[in-house]
């Protein structure tokens, strides 16, 4: 139960660092007049995106243990 629900938050959490890399490498990139690589940013898009379907994933599974005890 408490397992699911810190996993989670572990996965929103390692989601915006992930975002937040990207966005700073972008940024980076952009400022020192070079063109930001696409397939990495694609890369960390996805892997941010998976990361949210996965905490959401464990924010139902802890809902429906919580269900489950009642």
């Amino acid at each position: 139960m408490m397992k699911n629900r810190i996993l989670c938050y572990v996965c929103l959490l390692a989601s915006f660092v992930v975002s937040s890399i990207s966005i700073q490498t972008s940024m980076e990139a952009g400022s020192s007049g070079k063109v930001p690589n696409m397939w990495l940013h694609m890369f960390e898009f996805f892997i941010a995106v998976f990361l949210v379907a996965l905490a959401i994933y464990f924010k139902y599974k802890s809902l429906r243990d919580k269900d489950g005890q009642l």
